[in-house]
């Protein structure tokens, strides 16, 4: 159950900080947090995570990717190809799971969201859509 903290006095004039609720951890260690996790839990959650995935370099993303990445979103002009906004990603047209590769031509600029929306899907299908 949520359970409110006081508002306790601000140091020096500053104003009072707004009153948070508390929770307990999703881990169920039996502390109350204002996330999704207390700080100790997340951190083990967030080594596990990690460690099951791997590194950048071990999936593949190491500096030959950041090389690759970097000469995309210039030559893009940082600019996501699907929908014109500001891009800080670069996006397989091809996903390299149905056999696209790293090359140049199959590398695009995308923002965060068309990137992420995009999944699996084909650059036809994202165009139809």
């Amino acid at each position: 159950m949520p359970v409110s903290l006081p508002n306790l006095p601000a140091p020096s004039g500053e104003p009072e900080p707004p009153s948070q609720l508390l929770r307990p951890c999703l881990d169920g260690c039996g502390r109350l947090t204002d996330h999704r996790r207390c700080p100790d839990c997340a951190g083990a959650w967030n080594a596990a995570r990690d460690a099951a995935r791997g590194t950048s370099s071990q999936r593949g993303y190491g500096t030959e990717w950041r090389t690759i990445r970097a000469r995309i979103l210039i030559r893009d002009g940082h600019r996501c190809h699907w929908c014109g906004r500001w891009a800080g990603t670069v996006d397989h047209v091809k996903a390299k799971a149905d056999g696209g590769t790293d090359d140049d031509t199959n590398l695009v600029a995308a923002c965060g969201p068309c990137n992420s929306s995009r999944g699996g899907t084909t650059a036809q299908l994202r165009r139809e859509s």
